[in-house]
């Protein structure tokens, strides 16, 4: 008997999690819990591929670098899984949030540079040091479904 998932409505054949869009599904036993990813911060995560959508979010900024960190989060913000997955839709939202002010934070430590005839560089290799260590430590937070918030967010453009 084919058993067809809740989300998507593709065919799971009784698997604890949709391989086509990697939602939990309930048990089909009766009595038994569905289950519910604990270390999403009270999200119904849905399993291993939503937290690897959230790790990308904010690992693309990392790989992406310079003036384009914000792009990956940005594209995975507006996919269909952020959409059904609020757990993918505000992790792709806080890391957009992160590389927008360190965008901005860059640009205005490079003006600060130019200004100061060289004096202000040295600020420069900070800003783009800090960005690069966040960056691998909301990844690997997020990749085992816990929730990650950026240290010194001083204000937040997208909500």
């Amino acid at each position: 008997m084919a058993v067809f998932c809740s989300n998507c409505g593709a065919s799971h054949n009784g698997a604890s999690f949709c391989p086509n869009c990697g939602s939990a599904q309930a048990n089909s036993s009766a009595g038994q819990p569905s289950f519910n990813n604990a270390t999403s911060g009270g999200y119904a995560s849905s399993g291993s591929n939503s937290n690897q959508v959230a790790m990308w979010a904010h690992l693309g900024g990392v790989l992406a670098g310079l003036g384009f960190g914000w792009i990956p989060a940005l594209i995975i913000r507006g996919s269909a899984t952020a959409q059904r997955d609020p757990y993918v839709r505000e992790q792709a939202t806080e890391a957009l949030n992160f590389q927008l002010l360190w965008l901005i934070i860059n640009i205005a430590v490079g003006v600060l540079g130019v200004v100061t005839c060289g004096v202000g560089w040295f600020l420069y290799v900070g800003s783009l040091v800090l960005p690069f260590i966040f960056g691998i430590m909301a990844s690997v937070a997020t990749s085992s479904g816990q929730n990650y918030r950026y240290p010194m967010m001083m204000f937040r453009l997208v909500k």
